[in-house]
């Protein structure tokens, strides 16, 4: 199984086989559903379909 890494040289992702702590987890598709089930459709607009909206990744983030 690949994992994702972001290179910065062509600011974008790679598929590697390595592991290592620049791996970062693969992005998830986000739909209209799930934006409606959080409430943002009372604060935006966005198309009913049935593609993702966007791509969601989860980063650690340390306070």
């Amino acid at each position: 199984m690949f994992k994702i890494k972001w290179d910065e040289k062509i600011n974008g992702i790679l598929l590697t086989d390595k592991t290592n702590d620049e791996v970062i987890n693969p992005p998830r598709p986000v739909f209209y559903e799930e934006l409606d089930l959080l409430g943002f459709n009372k604060y935006m607009e966005y198309p009913k379909v049935r593609s993702p909206l966007l791509w969601a990744n989860w980063q650690k983030v340390f306070l």
